[in-house]
């Protein structure tokens, strides 16, 4: 015989030896049923995580909905965030209306000085509109210098 012959029949024997360890503890562990019902709990156990998982990421409309619910959050919070820095805006339109009505209530006439106190009091009550009339007329402003 061979080296060569000798090897390959040394590979065979040791190949069929790990066979036959692995057949010896298959059996060992099909007698066991203790062991063949753990096995039966952990194959159900992975089974039914990966179901679940599975079932999840077949669930779109659950997934939008997360997605449409972070969306809101986001949301609410910006809104919060713009209502607070308008609400500090407004009281520092507040301050300047006051300035402006005492320097106008002290350059003009009776009728002007009645006129600019209703704006005012006007723009005090409700601080939202005199502040959207006042972006529309600078917008318009801005447009008409710019067309020049």
């Amino acid at each position: 015989m061979s080296d060569q012959q000798q090897e390959t029949g040394q590979e065979l024997t040791t190949q069929q030896e790990t066979k036959l360890q692995e057949a010896k503890q298959r059996e060992t562990k099909q007698q066991d049923p203790d062991a063949l019902r753990r096995d039966i709990e952990q194959t159900r156990a992975e089974l039914g995580d990966t179901v679940e998982a599975l079932a999840h990421k077949a669930d779109v409309k659950a997934q939008v909905s997360e997605k449409v619910e972070e969306r809101k959050a986001a949301m609410r919070e910006r809104r919060e965030r713009l209502k607070a820095k308008a609400s500090d805006r407004g009281g520092k339109l507040k301050a300047k209306v006051g300035d402006t009505r005492e320097r106008v209530s002290n350059a003009t006439p009776d009728d002007a000085k009645r006129a600019a106190t209703e704006v005012a009091h006007t723009a005090e009550k409700r601080p939202f509109p005199a502040i959207g009339v006042a972006l529309g007329l600078g917008l318009l402003l801005g447009w008409l210098i710019a067309r020049r």
